[in-house]
C-alpha cells in the first residue's frame, strides 16, 4: 500500500563551511606536529631538556590552536542555542481549527498513520473536526483521544446516534465522557444518508480554516475542491492499495 500527497517541494536551505577557519586549524595542528615530531620528542626520547625559546615557541603553538579551538566551540554553541527564525517556523506555532476526513474506508496500515496525525495535530493545539465513521474517521478520534486531548475534538454525526453502528457508539459514548463534541445529526433512516453527510460538511466548512482529506487515488471528491473554493489551506493524500 501507499500514499502521497499534494504539496510543494522542500526548502533547501543554504549551508556556510567556515573553510578558512578550518584550514587555519588545519596549519597551526601541522605547525604543532612538525614541532613535536622535530624538537619535543627526540629530546625528551634522549632525556635532555628544552631551551627556554625552544619551549617558549611551542607554547605558542600549541596556545594558537588551543584558542582557535575554543573559538570554534564557543560560536557552534551560540548558533545550537539561537532559537529558530520564524520565517522557518510551521505557521509560526499557530492553531487551527482543521478538518481531518478520509472521504473514503482504508486498510489498517494507512489508519495508523491517520492516527499519528490526529495527534500530533491536536498536541499542536489544533481543534480536529471529523465526521464519524467505523474505521478511517474513528482513528481520527482516536488519535485525539490517545493523546488526552479530547475537548480539542469535534465529531459531527450525519445522523442519530442510534443509527450508528455499534462499535462507533461506544467509541463516540467515550468521546462525550472525556469531554469531547459529539454532534448528532437528525436525519433518519428514510431520509437520504448522502445528503445528511454532504450537510455535515458544509457545516464542518464553515467552522475549519484548514482540510486534510485522505481519498483513493483514482477517485476525485466535489469536498476538496469546495473547499479549495472557500480559500481553506487544503492538503489531499492520495491513498493507493496494493
Amino acid at each position: 500500500a501507499t500514499m502521497f500527497a499534494d504539496m510543494q517541494p522542500a526548502m533547501v536551505l543554504p549551508t556556510s563551511q567556515p573553510r578558512a577557519r578550518r584550514s587555519q586549524v588545519k596549519a597551526l595542528a601541522a605547525t604543532t606536529k612538525e614541532g613535536l615530531k622535530t624538537t619535543v620528542l627526540p629530546k625528551t626520547g634522549s632525556g635532555k631538556a628544552l631551551t627556554r625559546w625552544e619551549s617558549f615557541k611551542f607554547h605558542l603553538r600549541t596556545l594558537g590552536l588551543w584558542r582557535v579551538c575554543r573559538n570554534f566551540l564557543e560560536r557552534s554553541k551560540v548558533r545550537r542555542s539561537q532559537p529558530v527564525p520564524q520565517s522557518l517556523e510551521v505557521d509560526n506555532g499557530a492553531e487551527h481549527n482543521v478538518a481531518i476526513l478520509c472521504l473514503h474506508e482504508c486498510a489498517v496500515s494507512h489508519q495508523k498513520e491517520i492516527e499519528m496525525l490526529s495527534g500530533a495535530r491536536a498536541l499542536n493545539g489544533d481543534h480536529i473536526y471529523t465526521l464519524a465513521s467505523v474505521n478511517a474517521n474513528a482513528a481520527v478520534i482516536k488519535g485525539v483521544l490517545k493523546q488526552g486531548k479530547p475537548e480539542q475534538l469535534t465529531v459531527l454525526l450525519p445522523q442519530t446516534m442510534e443509527q450508528q453502528d455499534p462499535k462507533l457508539q461506544r467509541l463516540l459514548s467515550t468521546c462525550a465522557e472525556a469531554g469531547a463534541s459529539v454532534v448528532a445529526g437528525t436525519t433518519r433512516i428514510s431520509e437520504d444518508f448522502e445528503e445528511a453527510v454532504e450537510q455535515c460538511q458544509r457545516t464542518m466548512l464553515k467552522k475549519i480554516d484548514q482540510l486534510i482529506a485522505f481519498a483513493p487515488v483514482d477517485r476525485s471528491y466535489t469536498f476538496v475542491e469546495t473547499a479549495k473554493e472557500h480559500g481553506l489551506k487544503t492538503t489531499a493524500f492520495y491513498i493507493k492499495d496494493s
